[in-house]
């Protein structure tokens, strides 16, 4: 947007363009739910509430119109969520947190028991939960090569491995230093999140980075994944440490994902016990590899 309006733009990644969670996470896409399923709004003054969940819905249908608008090729699918209850007291909070998402933020919710829930997912694992209709998932890898496409194509030029070390103001404008050189800039962006180091100091103090990881089956043989995820919905549990799964999107496999220990560690370290707690949820999986493990 800033190279469409007439700004010469510079794009610097620390690593790889596009690394980390910006091409490795789940890909799920949704409206105000992390707001309201972790309590993250509790405590805040009534407008400054509503502010968030009316941001959060806006983040929501900006990614559906950008994509649509750009032509971003990155397999959106608005195939919808089921949430399910970890354990038979989480059922009722799920159930309190449904009515306030679809009051607050106007998506179509279905509840479910534990006997309906095979609607669903092919699993006894979760006590109940609910469909979210409206929301989906893409191919997060896809969509961030498409948007690096649509940023050079207006002009915006791109550099990746080159760590910011430090920004400082000389004069009307700003000296970035980098591990490959040093540029003069009018105006800078940070736009790290969780890989925000110490070229922010305010802003690492600040954001606390969560490390999460996926495995990826074997391709599956053909109707499993009508038994498992009949709907090709997104689906994730209600436990704090969470656990999310969802069919890929060419349609072949399950990508299943958590955070399974405190401590960062090395993917193939984890997947074993990633797999053990796969096939414990998807029972039928118990003779099916996987194939790849990432954080």
């Amino acid at each position: 947007e800033a190279a469409r309006a007439g700004a010469s733009v510079v794009v610097l990644d620390g690593g790889p363009l596009g690394g980390g969670a910006s091409s490795r996470s789940g890909g799920m896409v949704s409206s105000g739910q992390k707001l309201v399923l972790t309590e993250a709004l509790k405590g805040l003054p009534a407008g400054m509430t509503q502010a968030a969940l009316e941001d959060s819905k806006a983040t929501f249908e900006f990614l559906k119109d950008l994509v649509g608008r750009e032509q971003l090729d990155c397999d959106l699918a608005l195939t919808g969520r089921f949430f399910g209850a970890f354990a038979p007291s989480h059922f009722e909070t799920l159930k309190k947190n449904a009515e306030t998402l679809a009051r607050r933020t106007g998506v179509t919710i279905r509840l479910l028991t534990r006997a309906e829930q095979r609607q669903e997912v092919g699993s006894d694992y979760f006590h109940g939960g609910f469909v979210v209709e409206d929301y989906g998932g893409l191919h997060p890898a896809k969509l961030n090569k498409a948007l690096r496409g649509a940023a050079r194509a207006a002009g915006a030029r791109l550099h990746s491995h080159a760590r910011v070390i430090r920004v400082a103001r000389v004069g009307d404008g700003q000296r970035v230093e980098t591990v490959r050189g040093t540029i003069a800039a009018g105006k800078v962006l940070f736009a790290t999140n969780g890989y925000t180091d110490n070229a922010e100091p305010w802003l690492a103090a600040r954001v606390l980075p969560v490390m999460s990881y996926q495995i990826a089956t074997e391709p599956l043989p053909p109707g499993m994944l009508d038994r498992l995820i009949p709907h090709r919905r997104m689906v994730t549990d209600s436990r704090k440490e969470l656990t999310y799964t969802r069919p890929s999107p060419d349609g072949t496999r399950l990508l299943f994902g958590c955070r399974p220990r405190v401590r960062d560690m090395a993917p193939a370290q984890l997947a074993p016990a990633m797999h053990a707690r796969m096939r414990r949820i998807f029972p039928d999986l118990a003779g099916i590899r996987i194939t790849h493990a990432w954080g």
